[in-house]
């Protein structure tokens, strides 16, 4: 059976500030304001599975061996909260 060719999703890493949740309990302002301050920079390596003007998909996992691509490991990030992207290269596979 003769596989198709199919166009490789491009590989990334994407640095991004997560947003962060406070604990459950009450704070005075100072305290709101210790906690707001420190960036929560995320990094995630993965393939581009749809970029637009709202959101990065990355997938971790992809599965090029299936009739069907599969992606696994999925992480959906809010353009907005993105900082940088770096296009990595892929290393070669083993013939």
């Amino acid at each position: 059976m003769k596989r198709e060719k199919r166009r490789r999703p491009r590989l990334v890493l994407v640095e991004w500030n997560d947003a962060a949740s406070a604990n459950p309990g009450w704070m005075n302002k100072e305290e709101v304001l210790r906690w707001a301050k420190p960036d929560c920079l995320i990094r995630n390596a993965g393939y581009v599975i749809q970029r637009n003007r709202n959101v990065l998909v990355l997938a971790a996992r992809w599965d090029m061996e299936t009739g069907a691509p599969l992606f696994g490991l999925l992480q959906r990030i809010p353009t907005g909260m993105i900082r940088r992207i770096y296009r990595l290269k892929e290393p070669k596979a083993n013939a």
